[in-house]
C-alpha cells in the first residue's frame, strides 16, 4: 500500500478521512501531524460494526480495474 503523503503529493487533496478508532492512538496523532504540515485536515468518521474499509477498498480497486480495462487501460490497482 502506498505511503499516505506519497499519494497526496500525486493527488493533492485537502481532507483525509479515518476511522475514529485511530482517534487519539499513536499512529493516529502522528498521521494529523504530518497532515497538518502539509495543510490537510484529518477528518474522523464514527465506528461501524458492519462496514469494512477492507471490503470497500477491494470493492473500489474492482471498479477501477473494471473501468481501464473497459477503457483498454492495464490499471495499476490490486
Amino acid at each position: 500500500m502506498p505511503d499516505k503523503l506519497e499519494v497526496w503529493r500525486e493527488v493533492g487533496f485537502t481532507h483525509f478521512f479515518k476511522g475514529d478508532d485511530w482517534r487519539g492512538t499513536e499512529k493516529g496523532l502522528r498521521l494529523e501531524r504530518e497532515f497538518a504540515a502539509v495543510g490537510v485536515q484529518v477528518v474522523y468518521f464514527p465506528y461501524t460494526a458492519h462496514t469494512s474499509s477492507s471490503q470497500l477498498r477491494r470493492a473500489l480497486d474492482a471498479a477501477i480495474v473494471a473501468k481501464d480495462e473497459r477503457r483498454g487501460i492495464r490499471s495499476d490497482v490490486g
